[in-house]
C-alpha cells in the first residue's frame, strides 16, 4: 500500500522541480481525517510561478502525478481573493489542511482567514461557513419588512 506522506513528498518534489518554491496543502477528507476506500487526495499548490493560462496550469499540475491527486493550483493573490471572498475551498484549506510544503506564504494566508473571519464573523457549521453579521443584518431587514406589512 502506498503511503499518503510518500505520495505528497514525491509530488511536491515533482512541482518543486517545474516551479521552485512553493506552498502545498493537503486539503479535504484526508487532512480532516475522515477519507474513506474512495476518496482521492486533495492538493493545493500555490505558486506564482503557475502557467496563467488555467488549462496550462492544470496540465502541468496533473502532468507531475500518477496517483489520484485531485490538484488545484493558484496564484498567492488568487488564492487570497478566494478568501477575501469567502471561497469555502480556500477558507476549509486554512483551517482544515495540512501544510506539506511552505514557501512563507501560508502565514500571509492565516492572516487573510483571520481578518477575514473577524470582519464577517464567520463560522462553520455543518460544512457551510456562515458569515453571523451578515445574518444578523438580513433579519434586521425582515423584521423591518414585516413590521411594515
Amino acid at each position: 500500500m502506498i503511503e499518503l506522506d510518500d505520495v505528497l513528498e514525491k509530488y511536491s518534489k515533482a512541482v518543486a522541480s517545474k516551479l521552485g518554491k512553493f506552498t502545498g496543502v493537503l486539503y479535504g477528507s484526508m487532512a480532516r481525517g475522515d477519507s474513506n476506500l474512495w476518496s482521492d487526495i486533495d492538493f493545493l499548490v500555490i505558486s506564482d510561478n503557475l502557467p496563467e493560462n488555467p488549462l496550462k496550469r492544470l496540465e502541468l499540475l496533473y502532468s507531475l502525478t500518477v496517483t489520484s491527486i485531485e490538484v488545484k493550483g493558484y496564484t498567492r493573490n488568487e488564492f487570497l481573493k478566494m478568501i477575501e471572498k469567502r471561497n469555502p475551498l480556500a477558507l476549509d484549506a486554512v483551517v482544515e489542511g495540512k501544510v506539506v510544503e511552505d514557501d512563507g506564504f501560508w502565514k500571509v494566508a492565516r492572516n487573510k482567514f483571520e481578518e477575514v473571519r473577524k470582519r464577517y464573523e464567520l463560522v462553520k457549521k455543518h460544512k457551510s461557513w456562515i458569515s453571523m453579521s451578515m445574518q444578523r443584518t438580513f433579519l434586521k431587514k425582515q423584521r423591518k419588512v414585516s413590521s411594515v406589512v
